[in-house]
């Protein structure tokens, strides 16, 4: 059921963003590492959908290890800070937090998922609008060889401003196939 839904949501997504030009697409499934059934579904999707891994979820290596083995394209889920007044995650990247705190977050993520190949933001609104602090996460990025996937959650994001000068290839999402909150939307 989730793989239909998945598919055809992309199968919409093309129809709807056809034009002249010759494109690319990625699919990436984000918030991974907490669901093993549904996951489990999500790994049996052909491996050109990548898989995005929150590090603090209980099954995040154990996710990162399947999908490399598949072949599938591996990245950081991090969390940022949001606008919204809500409880924050551990580990969650802040506005005001200084490079050398940014930097052990990242690290720690980078043990806890392997074979990442980049890192996306999970929520962070008031992270991703900050040029200060969207440019120390640059400066941190810049020592992997790792691209950064703007999830776009708000439109004044800084990413791409924040990477110029650094290394770190900045790339954002144009379509957001599912924001459905609730848990009965994955079944």
């Amino acid at each position: 059921m989730l793989q239909q839904r998945i598919l055809l949501s992309a199968l919409v997504a093309l129809l709807i963003s056809g034009n002249a030009w010759a494109g690319k697409l990625a699919l990436v499934i984000d918030d991974v590492g907490y669901r093993q059934k549904e996951e489990n579904q999500v790994l049996k999707l052909p491996v050109a959908i990548s898989i995005a891994i929150l590090p603090n979820a209980p099954l995040a290596r154990q996710m990162a290890m399947q999908a490399h083995q598949q072949g599938r394209e591996v990245l950081i889920h991090l969390p940022m800070a949001p606008l919204s007044k809500q409880p924050l995650e551990k580990d969650t990247l802040r506005p005001g937090m200084s490079q050398e705190e940014i930097a052990l977050i990242i690290h720690d993520a980078t043990r806890k998922v392997p074979y990442a190949v980049g890192l996306n933001n999970h929520m962070g609104s008031a992270m991703t609008s900050s040029l200060e602090g969207m440019h120390k996460v640059m400066q941190v990025l810049s020592h992997y060889n790792y691209y950064f996937l703007d999830s776009m959650t708000i439109g004044s994001s800084q990413a791409i401003s924040a990477a110029t000068g650094t290394n770190v290839k900045v790339i954002k999402r144009r379509v957001f196939l599912d924001d459905n909150q609730s848990e009965a939307s994955i079944r």
